[in-house]
């Protein structure tokens, strides 16, 4: 039985690699005078075919927000600071802005496992990305609502694409809710 139990602990770590989960933190201020967003610009920085999912799932979950997405009210060039997006979205009409972006990817290694007979288990790898999500009110860029996705993922193919990018944002948009920031 002992070698069941130290094979068991040995084989724990495997499977919770192969496992996607998300955590979520998040932190909302309500400073006062903030008023309801009556048009919130949505904008999330990751490659076209997650950014374009991502944002549509953000517009869907967060109405009450009023969000628009990026491409379809204004164009943006590469290199675009914060700054200067709000900047834009404040000429273009918005009171408030929502940025989601990639703020850290960390790579884990999992040696493979030799074993007797045709009981090795080959090795594995381990991606954790780190997203982040401001909402700012643009009337005195007051931040009131603050987000931090992390994502263990099983492999390299699944880094931020559209799938992942969507059970992101959604964990973005559940919190909102429950924070009382969106209705």
């Amino acid at each position: 039985m002992p070698k069941l139990s130290a094979a068991f602990l040995v084989l724990a770590p495997l499977a919770l690699a192969a496992c996607s989960t998300l955590s979520v933190e998040s932190e909302a201020r309500h400073p006062e005078g903030v008023r309801a967003l009556t048009r919130t610009l949505v904008v999330v920085a990751l490659s076209d075919a997650s950014r374009g999912v991502a944002e549509e799932t953000l517009v869907a979950h967060l109405t009450s927000l009023h969000p628009a997405t990026w491409y379809e009210t204004v164009a943006l060039v590469g290199g675009v600071t914060l700054g200067t997006l709000r900047e834009r979205a404040r000429k273009d009409g918005f009171d408030g802005l929502l940025v989601v972006w990639l703020d850290g990817v960390t790579q884990k290694q999992y040696p493979d496992l030799a074993g007797e007979g045709e009981m090795g288990i080959p090795g594995s790898s381990q991606i954790r990305t780190r997203t982040v999500a401001s909402l700012t009110a643009l009337d005195g860029d007051l931040e009131i609502w603050k987000g931090i996705v992390t994502s263990r993922d099983a492999g390299p193919g699944n880094l931020l694409g559209p799938h992942l990018a969507r059970e992101t944002v959604l964990a973005f948009a559940d919190r909102l809710h429950k924070d009382g920031v969106a209705n």
